[in-house]
Order: C-alpha cells, then structure tokens, then sequence
C-alpha cells in the first residue's frame, strides 16, 4: 500500500462514494490536495447519512503521472 501524503500526488483524478447496494452517492472529479475541505462529508443531498459501511472507488494521479485506482470501504461514524 502506497503512503499517500498532500504532495505526493497531483490530483485526485475522481472520487465515487457507493452504499453497500451500489447506489452511488457522491462524485467528484480533480479534486487538489491543498484544500482539506475539498471530499465527501456523509451528506448527500442534504441528508445525514447513516452510520455504517460506504464503498469508494479512487482514481489517483501521481507526481509522476502515473494513474492508478484504489477501492475499499470506509466506516461512516456519527
């Protein structure tokens, strides 16, 4: 698993939130590493959502311009 820090990689390429029966829920694309605000917050369209499993798919751009993907699930506490 790579060490993923604010300047090692240009841009997160798209970010996809899923609920466990494949819903999408959140999409965004370019989003910089220099703004922490920048990301899902568990809200979609201005709902709360649940505690519980979310599903998120990655694309990444290196410093080097490689792309790459990650996936796995995030644990949403309230």
């Amino acid at each position: 698993i790579p060490v993923v820090s604010e300047d090692s990689y240009n841009t997160i390429r798209s970010m996809k939130i899923f609920d466990r029966w494949g819903n999408q829920l959140y999409d965004a694309e370019n989003i910089n590493p220099k703004n922490p605000t920048l990301g899902w917050t568990g809200i979609v369209d201005g709902e709360r959502m649940d505690p519980g499993v979310y599903i998120y798919v990655i694309e990444l751009e290196w410093k080097n311009g490689e792309i790459q993907f990650f996936h796995g699930n995030v644990t949403l506490i309230r």
